[in-house]
């Protein structure tokens, strides 16, 4: 991408609004929700708050990267190069959604019938809010202020992966979760999914279906040889049904 933001205003202001929800900066929509989540962590475990707040420094950070990337400097791709606005359909859900992301955090805009939810909404108080509103607003100032050391708009390399690149590669590899989700994939899942429908076929199709389909064949085989015409046939069968009758009458 690059260069988006004098090709496609509307959708650069539109993202930049989400963008500064997203991170939580200050009376955004993201700022009054990230709020009540790390005073929850802070009152119930505080390795949790921290790393959550950890979570915060890396979500302004990447949004800044992307922002940076992709609406600032040289476009990168003839894509980029021949981006427009989109139609109507697409701008105005985006601008909806970017008023909603400025305004939705504040209360005074919600209706009365919404006051008993909005009225379980953890608020901090005392010194748990100086700590969660300390903590929220540096982490985003953290990972915004390295997000721009390293991504400045316009620059032409990747400045992590020139001057770090253990990191970036570590970071790259998104701790090689697609690497172990193929794994466990091929050798556990898929192996699980032959073993099911081996006994599938083997119980269901082959024993039940199978198994049944010829248990009532051979009935039906037999119940037609009872019916072939024969008045000496008949006597055989009326003979063996008295001999069956007369062993169960008699206890045998």
């Amino acid at each position: 991408m690059g260069g988006l933001m004098k090709r496609m205003p509307l959708t650069f202001v539109a993202f930049t609004v989400g963008f500064l929800a997203l991170i939580g900066t200050p009376f955004f929509s993201g700022f009054f929700s990230k709020d009540a989540i790390l005073y929850l962590a802070l009152e119930v475990n505080r390795t949790v708050f921290w790393l959550l707040v950890l979570g915060a420094v890396l979500t302004a950070f990447y949004m800044t990267r992307l922002w940076v990337i992709a609406f600032f400097g040289r476009p990168r791709s003839s894509q980029a190069e021949g981006a427009h606005e989109s139609p109507l359909v697409m701008t105005v859900p985006l601008v909806l959604l970017a008023v909603l992301s400025v305004f939705g955090g504040m209360v005074a805009w919600y209706p009365d019938a919404l006051a008993g939810i909005l009225h379980g909404v953890p608020h901090a108080e005392g010194e748990a809010h100086h700590t969660v509103l300390y903590a929220s607003v540096g982490a985003v100032l953290a990972g915004v202020l390295v997000g721009f050391l390293i991504y400045r708009p316009g620059a032409g390399e990747d400045k992590l992966e020139k001057n770090a690149r253990p990191l970036f590669n570590f970071l790259k590899g998104r701790l090689w979760f697609d690497e172990i989700y193929l794994a466990y994939v091929q050798h556990v899942q898929e192996r699980l999914a032959q073993l099911l429908a081996f006994l599938e076929h083997l119980l269901l199709s082959g024993l039940m279906v199978r198994g049944s389909a010829a248990g009532a064949g051979l009935l039906g085989i037999l119940a037609k040889g009872m019916h072939s015409g024969s008045l000496h046939t008949y006597v055989y069968w009326f003979f063996a049904g008295l001999v069956a009758l007369w062993m169960v009458a008699f206890g045998f």
